[in-house]
């Protein structure tokens, strides 16, 4: 049996009503790093990794101009 490991960005603990605010003020400040990270990485893939994923080179660009905080 295979196991696949796929990173998603939740929404963070903050955003839910549960939590300690530190530990979600923590979780948002966390998701919005990843979220920089991995729209600033995009940039960096060429078409035939974009093609892998299905994506266009324009598309990679509309999502690594997004804002850090949108989803």
């Amino acid at each position: 049996m295979s196991n696949y490991h796929v990173q998603t960005l939740k929404r963070p603990v903050a955003w839910s009503g549960w939590g300690h605010p530190v530990k979600g003020l923590l979780a948002t400040v966390t998701t919005w790093q990843q979220r920089y990270e991995l729209r600033r990485h995009l940039l960096e893939l060429d078409d035939r990794l974009l093609d892998d994923m299905g994506l266009s080179t324009v598309q990679a660009r509309q999502e690594a101009a997004k804002p850090f905080w949108r989803d």
